[in-house]
């Protein structure tokens, strides 16, 4: 009969897990006629279009933000979609979908081991319809992929605890690897390996460590990439892990025509100004300083960032990364066996009683007296720094009062938590899964770059399904209750604007949707050239623009102001252009794009370069904000 009840589970988990996929890849292919590749998807576009044709191997992938070339794994992903699809706007959702597909089964699975089966569905729910989720299934952006190399790195080092096998510490290497050769921002991962083994002592043998781990994959995975970079002196990989740009300052040299740079533009990949350096300061204060940054970044930028792609309700963020620390605190003590609840409890309520003397201690001494001395320089402190001192110590007094008070009845609580049997003795795992990387990320991330922490969304994931699920069991809450927070929790995610987006766009436009202003733009064009009798045209973009496509331009000629509509055109009309100015437009252009406002003005950085009138360019259509040119005869 167990095994009975035990196989239904599974097929139902089957189903559930189907089930959500379905629904998720729905709401992701919803209009995708009017979504096309991002640009950054150009140039692996391109490569796996060259091993397809040609079988040139993969060796470098896009270009970073520091102008140096990431490894090319991605490349590997996207060459299903251009073997079965025509159209390039399909290209990426054979891969995509398959990480997408992969990351739920892998949250099932180590929901179902640590947290249990109504854990297990929860979270599957949780990550299938939230924002991050759905945006992963329609892309191959190398930080969307992260979560399934992420999630499963984490399930074989639970096995390796659990079976005692190093061949899954062999395998979970061989992942992490893989996934670093797609991207590799996933390299802080690497530091969970030696606080589980700290932790669980689970046993080393280096034979399959060497064999999968290493052999495997840097002898099978990253030789193309490894025997690029030997030819450039390794100058990328360096430049990723130093954080160092290495774009030439005098970038417009391989334009057209250099002149035409604006003055504006800075010498960093960003296209920032140049900033004067900082006046010099001592160490005590460049330290004293960069702690005070990185712990308001993290409270305001980093950690909470995840988050804010629920619903668009306000404290449903803030509320959001609480209940994720709590999740964490309550699966870091699992259950010892023969442990006396009244000696814990007396322990919790000396810990207690501690930290709330503590508490009132420093709401006390840290005021705003004691720390201008420690965070300005000039011991002056703004109104608002002020204020906010206040509160915390407002905070802290009130706070740490209140845990002397009523440290009996907590101290029970946490007795009772600290002791209830958990699904598994290993599910520490997680919390320190999530805690290592985030940890490494506060440190080296900078506050424009809060996507960094996308990759551990599958964990936040997790433990918030384990405050609704396996903690309110462990602490008795009554069934009504739990069905209540898991249905508030999933609704606080997946209420969010991607899903209202496309269930508004399934009911006005279709599921497919309609084709977007630039396929229009390009298939009308290629007609155009196709018409005369020709494969290739001199076609100029005078459009608003990042700086990157024309910076980057001498670090790969493939950059430049409009490759992402050439790509277009070649994929769709085979029609090449045969302009390759990095700033996008040439004297003698046979057809041109202006662009008459900005689509996307809201954003920051788009730029226009100045382009010279020429008589004979004519406007024939237009297309939204595109008007296209044509030269007269």
């Amino acid at each position: 009969m167990h095994l009975a009840s035990k196989i239904a589970s599974w097929q139902f988990g089957f189903v559930w897990l189907a089930a959500v996929a379905f629904l998720g890849v729905l709401l992701t292919l919803q209009g995708w006629k009017s979504r096309t590749p991002s640009f950054d998807m150009m140039t692996t576009i391109e490569s796996s279009d060259a091993f397809l044709t040609d079988g040139t191997v993969p060796d470098r992938g896009v270009l970073t933000s520091f102008g140096s070339y990431a490894p090319p794994g991605i490349t590997w992903f996207m060459i299903p979609g251009l073997i079965v699809f025509d159209d390039p706007r399909l290209f990426e959702y054979i891969g995509s979908i398959a990480f997408y597909v992969g990351t739920l089964a892998g949250i099932f699975l180590l929901g179902r081991t640590y947290l249990g089966s109504g854990a297990a569905f929860l979270s599957v729910a949780l990550y299938g319809l939230s924002e991050l989720g759905i945006s992963a299934a329609g892309s191959l952006w190398q930080r969307y992929p992260m979560h399934f190399f992420y999630v499963w790195m984490v399930f074989f080092l639970g096995k390796w605890v659990a079976q005692q096998n190093a061949t899954f510490l062999a395998a979970a290497l061989l992942v992490w690897g893989i996934g670093m050769y797609v991207f590799l921002e996933i390299a802080p991962a690497i530091m969970i390996i030696p606080v589980v083994w700290f932790l669980y002592r689970p046993p080393l043998r280096f034979r399959p460590l060497v064999a999968f781990g290493v052999v495997a994959a840097v002898i099978l995975v990253w030789y193309p990439y490894l025997k690029f970079e030997s030819g450039r002196g390794y100058v990328d990989l360096q430049s990723q892990v130093s954080r160092r740009s290495i774009v030439p300052a005098n970038f417009q040299q391989t334009w057209c025509d250099p002149s035409l740079r604006p003055a504006t533009w800075g010498r960093n990949s960003t296209g920032a100004e140049e900033q004067r350096p900082p006046t010099p300061r001592s160490s005590f204060s460049n330290a004293r300083n960069w702690i005070s940054e990185r712990a308001g970044l993290a409270t305001t930028v980093f950690l909470i960032s995840n988050f804010r792609t629920g619903a668009r309700v306000s404290g449903v963020a803030a509320a959001l990364l609480a209940l994720t620390f709590v999740g964490m605190f309550s699966l870091s003590f699992p259950h010892r066996k023969g442990t006396e609840v009244k000696r814990v409890q007396i322990k919790w309520k000396n810990r207690l009683g501690f930290c709330g003397a503590g508490a009132v201690v420093c709401g006390f001494l840290l005021n705003e007296w004691m720390l201008a001395r420690l965070l300005s320089s000039d011991g002056v402190l703004s109104p608002s720094a002020i204020t906010a001192i206040r509160i915390v110590q407002a905070v802290l007094v009130i706070g740490g009062t209140l845990l002397i008070t009523a440290r009996t009845s907590l101290s029970a609580f946490l007795a009772r938590l600290t002791t209830t049997p958990a699904m598994s003795p290993y599910v520490a795992i997680l919390p320190v899964s999530l805690a290592i990387p985030w940890f490494v990320l506060i440190l080296i991330s900078d506050a424009e770059r809060p996507e960094r922490f996308w990759s551990v969304w599958p964990l936040q994931i997790l433990i918030l399904a384990s405050v609704a699920t396996s903690l309110a069991g462990r602490i008795q809450i009554p069934n009504v209750l739990m069905w209540v927070g898991s249905l508030t929790l999933f609704f606080a995610l997946a209420a969010n604007s991607i899903v209202i987006d496309r269930v508004d766009g399934w009911a006005k436009a279709g599921w497919s949707g309609e084709d977007s202003i630039e396929i229009l733009l390009a298939d009308y064009i290629g007609d155009r050239v196709r018409g005369q009798g020709r494969s290739d045209a001199k076609i100029g973009y005078d459009i608003f623009t990042y700086q990157f496509p024309a910076t980057f331009h001498p670090v790969d000629p493939r950059y430049k102001i409009g490759a992402d509509l050439d790509s277009q055109l070649k994929h769709r009309k085979n029609v090449t252009n045969s302009n390759r100015c990095a700033e996008g437009f040439a004297p003698g252009d046979a057809f041109r794009v202006v662009q008459t406002y900005a689509t996307h003005s809201q954003l920051p950085g788009l730029y226009r370069l100045p382009v010279a009138a020429e008589s004979d360019l004519v406007p024939t259509r237009t297309f939204g904000p595109f008007q296209v040119f044509e030269r007269l005869p």
